[in-house]
């Protein structure tokens, strides 16, 4: 954690989010303007405010006492970073994650297909009950088959993107895939028009769950299709509408259902998107 929060100060990096330890850590301001001048960021210098006290503690020391600074921590982009790969594979670092995730890179065709395998050295969990509709008799059935199994159960996980968005509206509409994170600014009154649910798409029961950070952010969701069977929450498979020939859709990789862990919302390899 040590080595990222320095390469947040990196100017070779140009981190947009160079902000969050701007004048917070002590020594960290004095070796990014000395990296600066000399063009180059000391990584093995020590800093006075980061201290590697052992293999699973770091100390930091700031300037001054600043309560925001735990919530930076837990921002998704403040994270371990390995340097070995870093600078192993400079020019392609995304394409060799590490992390202590679920799940592990197994395959990856850019732009087109990703696979991902379960973490044999994962620590595992239990299902999250905290954003569960206790009103959903679909939601009760998954709490109650995944009581005090650990997750995830899924081996296999295949996700086709699509990065364009009209492509990716219409594979939603069509029932290709299950879940849109965000309604794409040119399809919003379409779904919304005069602030109402679209009528086709309230005939499909799909929802839409709006997220009004600008104003326009909306998010629409496919709970279920008239006619076609639910994924079994308690079984490690997954299906993009009924389960028996679906097409690959398109994955989201942000915030799908809690019982996604399991394989309700995730594409098994066969299955359908994510």
């Amino acid at each position: 954690m040590e080595y990222a929060i320095r390469r947040f100060r990196d100017p070779a990096n140009r981190s947009p989010y160079e902000w969050l330890f701007e004048n917070k850590v002590l020594g960290l301001d004095e070796a990014a303007e000395k990296a600066k001048k000399e063009g180059k960021f000391d990584y093995d210098t020590p800093i006075e405010g980061l201290k590697v006290l052992d293999k699973y503690t770091l100390q930091i020391r700031l300037r001054s006492p600043d309560y925001n600074f735990l919530y930076f921590l837990a921002m998704p982009n403040v994270v371990p970073i390995s340097r070995e790969v870093i600078e192993g594979y400079k020019d392609d670092t995304m394409g060799h994650p590490v992390g202590t995730g679920p799940y592990l890179l197994k395959e990856w065709t850019r732009r087109s297909k990703i696979v991902l395998e379960k973490n044999p050295g994962y620590r595992g969990h239990t299902l999250s009950t905290e954003f569960a509709n206790a009103d959903d008799p679909w939601d009760r059935e998954a709490i109650k088959a995944l009581a005090g199994k650990t997750l995830p159960l899924i081996d296999r996980v295949e996700i086709f993107p699509i990065e364009q968005e009209q492509p990716r509206y219409l594979a939603f509409i069509n029932f290709e895939h299950d879940f849109l994170e965000e309604t794409p600014f040119e399809f919003v009154e379409q779904v919304l028009p005069n602030g109402k649910l679209a009528p086709n798409l309230a005939k499909a029961r799909r929802h839409c769950i709006p997220r009004r950070a600008d104003g326009v952010h909306l998010r629409p969701v496919q709970h279920e299709r008239p006619g076609a069977g639910r994924p079994d929450p308690g079984q490690g498979g997954a299906a993009a509408r009924d389960g028996a020939g679906a097409r690959p859709g398109a994955g989201d990789r942000h915030h799908p259902p809690q019982a996604g862990d399991s394989g309700a919302v995730a594409g098994a390899a066969g299955g359908g998107g994510v």
